[in-house]
């Protein structure tokens, strides 16, 4: 499920998403949700253009997030 306030909801459908990739063993579980990096880390190569936001989603038949 995804939430955006309505004054915001062209500009989410119209953004443009670029993905970065990190290695994922630098991460370590952060609380009870989430991963986190206790230092600086450097991307794994250059931005990837991931598309618009409303192309990603589900009902588009593509995953919602990027994955690393």
């Amino acid at each position: 499920m995804h939430a955006a306030e309505y004054r915001w909801l062209e500009r989410m459908r119209t953004v443009e998403l670029y993905a970065n990739r990190f290695d994922a063993a630098r991460f370590q579980p952060f609380e009870d949700h989430t991963h986190a990096v206790p230092d600086t880390v450097a991307r794994l190569g250059s931005a990837e253009r991931v598309g618009r936001t409303a192309t990603r989603s589900p009902r588009a038949g593509r995953s919602s997030a990027a994955s690393a």
